[in-house]
């Protein structure tokens, strides 16, 4: 309403996403984005405990965010 937002992806510049946004373009659940956040794979940011995550688009393509989907992907196949 007065421009004034709350969370780095509220901006919509494609920099920071949401958890849900990170997960549509990993083409994965918001359950395994968690995970990866959890396990250290993925960092996130929150301005205060159990606040929305804010994940940086970059750090999608990180090594270890590919690694530990492939290796996901490779126990269930």
């Amino acid at each position: 309403m007065h421009g004034i937002h709350c969370c780095l992806s509220a901006d919509k510049n494609g920099e920071w996403l949401t958890l849900s946004d990170a997960a549509a373009k990993l083409g994965v659940s918001h359950h395994q984005v968690r995970k990866l956040i959890k396990a250290g794979i993925l960092t996130s940011q929150q301005i205060m405990p159990d606040a929305p995550h804010q994940i940086r688009a970059a750090d999608l393509s990180s090594e270890q965010v590919a690694a530990a989907l492939n290796e996901k992907v490779a126990r269930v196949d």
